[in-house]
C-alpha cells in the first residue's frame, strides 16, 4: 500500500476544502485543496484504491 497527498492550486474560496495550507505542487503556503490517495502496488501492477479530499480544521468552526 501507498499513501501520497497532492494539491491543487485554487483560486478564492468557493471549492470544498481550500485553505491558506501548504501546496507541495508549488512548493509554498497558497489557497489550495489537497487529495490524499491510497494506492495498491505489486510486481504484477497497480490499483487507486480510494482517494479524499483532506478538510482543513478552519472547515469544522
Amino acid at each position: 500500500m501507498i499513501f501520497d497527498e497532492t494539491g491543487f492550486l485554487e483560486k478564492g474560496q468557493d471549492s470544498i476544502g481550500v485553505a491558506r495550507q501548504y501546496c507541495g505542487t508549488i512548493g509554498k503556503v497558497d489557497n489550495c485543496q489537497v487529495g490524499v490517495f491510497a494506492a495498491y502496488v505489486s510486481e504484477s501492477g497497480y490499483a487507486l484504491i480510494d482517494q479524499r479530499v483532506f478538510i482543513p480544521e478552519q472547515w469544522y468552526i
